[in-house]
C-alpha cells in the first residue's frame, strides 16, 4: 500500500496593502471605553447610508462617532448641549 501526498506551492507573503488595511483599522478605533448605541432608522436610510459608506470605504460607525463628534462641537461651542 502506497500513500501518495501533493504539495502545492509555498504561501505568498502577506500583501503590504493588507497590512496597511489592519493598521488603518486599528487606527480608527476610539481611544478608551466605549458604549454601544442602538437606535432605529427607517429601512430605506439604513440601506442608503450602508451603501454610501461601501462606497467610500468606511464603517458606518466610523460615520456615526463623526457625525455626533461634530454635532456636539457645535452645541458646545453655542455654549449649550441640548
Amino acid at each position: 500500500m502506497s500513500k501518495k501526498i501533493t504539495m502545492t506551492a509555498r504561501p505568498q507573503a502577506i500583501s503590504p496593502q493588507a497590512d496597511k488595511w489592519v493598521a488603518e483599522q486599528s487606527a480608527a478605533e476610539p481611544p478608551g471605553p466605549t458604549k454601544r448605541l442602538t437606535v432605529d432608522i427607517p429601512e430605506e436610510n439604513h440601506t442608503r447610508f450602508k451603501a454610501l459608506c461601501a462606497m467610500q470605504k468606511k464603517k458606518m460607525a466610523e460615520e456615526v462617532n463623526a457625525f455626533i463628534a461634530q454635532r456636539l462641537a457645535e452645541a458646545e461651542g453655542q455654549g449649550r448641549t441640548s
